[in-house]
């Protein structure tokens, strides 16, 4: 009897869930519909599910893990792709295709890091701006109009190298460039929905601007910021690679793609797998963010709803 009162209580808890949250799992169904209608984008999620089971489990993939930090094989240098090594061995013997697993955990976090940061100091401040007008939103914008007229690649290196060259300060350097592109997005966001009847309620009711900004124009804002940041992440994982490569990211013996490529640059034509490998795992890093975010913006386009 109270095992058949428990499974009640449950099924009724999860039909409530349903009645309260009817709209989200409507919406929920819409967007999986629409991706499974884009092979592309599948293409896309397979890729990007790939990557994540890499890093989850790079220990148990990689076939030499210790290759990924500081075991070296002097007498394994720079031999060709074989069996036991299938992407070859670098200049100090070490197992590229361990490296290559590991760098995807790592590419990974930055990407995702990059991304958050950028996204927690943009997305707040053109909320801030749109709602209150007037000369706040003249001095945010002006703020954000500095740092988008420099080339962002540029301001990125100029940055990472006036705080030291490396990973952390790459990942602060490219957020730092990346945060206005955030605020002009949910700030046009937001002066089309600041006239909205419900934000209109909720000034009418005394109800505070932080609580407008994090309660109202955000949560209606993350469309067009979800697309652009599944954009963001590959593109993070390209743009500190580039860092990488110049010498202003990370630094050796860190299994990072850029750093591999930059590294195994001196070792061409002959060792051609040294570089080719991890240019090879930025590619279909980036292609696969891409793919998603092409199809995130195709479903999440209020006009594909009409």
């Amino acid at each position: 009897m109270r095992l058949i009162e428990v499974l009640i209580r449950r099924r009724s808890s999860l039909n409530s869930f349903r009645d309260t949250h009817a709209h989200q799992l409507r919406e929920l169904r819409f967007i999986l519909h629409q991706l499974r209608r884009s092979p592309l984008s599948l293409a896309g999620i397979g890729i990007i599910l790939t990557l994540v089971c890499l890093a989850v489990f790079a220990p148990y993939i990689a076939p030499y893990p210790g290759d990924a930090f500081y075991d070296m094989h002097p007498d394994k240098k720079l031999l060709a792709p074989q069996k036991g090594h299938w992407l070859g061995t670098d200049d100090f013997g070490r197992d590229m295709l361990s490296r290559i697993v590991f760098g995807t955990r790592l590419s990974l976090m930055i990407g995702i890091y990059v991304t958050g940061l950028a996204v927690m100091v943009g997305v707040p401040l053109g909320a801030i701006a749109g709602l209150s007008g007037g000369r706040l939103d003249e001095v945010i914008m002006r703020v954000t109009d500095i740092f988008l007229s420099f080339p962002p690649l540029v301001l990125a290196m100029a940055i990472s190298a006036a705080l030291g060259p490396n990973l952390i300060n790459a990942i602060i350097a490219i957020s730092v460039t990346w945060w206005p592109w955030y605020t002009r997005i949910v700030r046009g966001q937001t002066l089309s929905l600041r006239e909205q009847p419900f934000i209109e309620v909720a000034r009418a009711l005394a109800v505070s601007k932080r609580r407008i900004v994090f309660r109202h124009l955000i949560p209606n804002s993350l469309a067009p910021v979800t697309v652009q940041a599944s954009l963001d992440v590959g593109y993070a994982i390209l743009w500190t690679a580039a860092l990488s490569f110049v010498g202003l990211g990370a630094k050796p013996p860190v299994a990072e793609w850029g750093l591999m490529i930059a590294i195994g640059r001196r070792y061409l034509p002959d060792s051609w797998w040294y570089a080719t490998s991890p240019g090879l795992a930025i590619m279909i890093t980036v292609l696969g963010f891409n793919l998603l975010g092409d199809g995130l913006r195709d479903v999440l386009d209020p006009r594909l709803r009409r």
